[in-house]
Order: structure tokens, then C-alpha cells, then sequence
């Protein structure tokens, strides 16, 4: 599968069936989904999943030339099973806190919410997954772009570095485990890494509210 799946389209009723699809699937059946309130537009409806997604068809009535965008981020399968063994609420924070910054570098006027969570995975067992719905209309109220292609392969450079940047030293673990040996003080970084992280616990799913303009501007 691949590791960034971009598409780019312009029903905004596609949008709103992703966004309530992923509250719904949660796997965390305890708590309801936290809004994070990053973005100024989507601050108000930071615990109102039907407010989100009518803001995303307002979006789509004021921005009719726009295109929605929805988007899966993942990690090579080795990192993913590295990951699947570490404390998921940590992992799903540094994750969520990569893919916001690559969305928002790649696309500084974008806004919408995406979720961070761990799911099944094709090879059995789970994998961290950010799914993103990014809205028709940008920040500065105009029209948002189809994604190109070109521009969904710069993306996934920039998604992969930001990557290397939230994980660190578990990334270059991995990194050396691929190409055939642990390095000498490997293990003993990655005990460390694991109590950075945290130990393994019940698998959770948090929403994030992304905009690339801090609230109240």
C-alpha cells in the first residue's frame, strides 16, 4: 500500500461521510473525539463533530471552484511495526504533529481536520495512520487547488522528513535494522526510546483541527 495516498475532488458530501466514517471507527469506544483547536475557522467546533462537517459544506457553497482534498499518510512497514510496540497515544501525537507540519509547509493557506490513529494493517497487526480531509476553501477565503500529482510526490518527500523529525532516534533504529545489523548502542537506545514514548497501552484515535494561521488571526 501506499504510503501517501492523495485524491482531490470537489463533493463536498464525500468529505462529510469521510470525517463522520472516522468518528465512527474509532477504535477507542470510550471517549468521544477531542478537537484540537488549531485553526481559527474550525476553533468553535472543536467538540462538535456535525458543526465541523457543516463547515465543510459551507466551504463548498461559498467556494464552489474549489477542490476537497482527503489524504492517508502511513510509515514504511518496518518503522510501523517498530511503532506498534511503543506507547500509541505518544506515537499518534508525534505522527499527528508530523503531518500537520508537512500539510502546512506543502500547503500554507489549508485547513480541515485529520485523525491520527493506529488501524489494521494489510500485513496483520496494526500501523499508525493519518487520515486528513482538507476543505475547498483556504484561509484567505479563496478557492483551494486540485492536488497534481507532481505535487502529491513532492508531498511525500516532505511528509517522510517530517517524519524522521517527530521519531528520531527510532526512525535511524529501524533505518540500520533494514540494512542488516542493530548498531552497537542500538538496543540500548531504543530501551531509551521506548521510555521517551511510553509502554504499550490501548490503541486510541484523536481528531486535530489543522489550519495553517494560528486562532484568531
Amino acid at each position: 500500500m501506499d504510503r501517501v495516498s492523495v485524491r482531490s475532488f470537489r463533493a463536498a458530501d464525500l468529505t462529510e461521510r469521510g470525517v463522520k466514517d472516522l468518528a465512527r471507527s474509532r477504535l477507542d469506544t470510550t471517549r468521544e473525539i477531542e478537537f484540537q483547536p488549531l485553526g481559527a475557522r474550525f476553533f468553535e467546533a472543536r467538540e462538535d463533530l456535525a458543526r465541523t462537517t457543516t463547515l465543510f459544506r459551507e466551504d463548498g457553497f461559498h467556494a464552489p471552484e474549489g477542490h476537497f482534498t482527503r489524504m492517508a499518510l502511513r510509515v514504511e512497514p518496518r518503522l510501523a511495526e517498530r511503532l506498534a510496540a511503543l506507547d500509541p497515544r505518544a506515537v499518534e501525537a508525534r505522527l499527528a504533529e508530523a503531518a500537520r507540519n508537512a500539510i502546512v509547509r506543502q500547503w500554507p493557506r489549508a485547513q480541515g481536520v485529520y485523525v491520527a490513529r493506529f488501524e489494521p494493517s494489510d500485513r496483520g497487526g496494526l500501523e499508525p495512520v493519518i487520515h486528513a480531509h482538507l476543505s475547498s476553501r483556504r484561509t484567505d477565503g479563496g478557492p483551494a487547488p486540485a492536488v497534481t500529482r507532481e505535487e502529491a510526490r513532492h508531498f511525500e518527500g516532505t511528509w517522510s522528513r517530517e517524519v524522521d523529525r517527530a521519531l528520531g532516534p527510532v526512525r535511524e533504529l529501524v533505518w540500520h535494522e533494514v540494512r542488516g545489523g542493530i548498531p552497537a548502542n542500538g538496543r540500548e537506545r531504543q530501551r531509551n526510546r521506548s521510555k521517551d514514548l511510553g509502554q504499550p497501552m490501548c490503541h486510541t484515535a484523536k481528531f486535530f483541527v489543522l489550519g495553517a494561521e494560528p486562532v484568531g488571526n
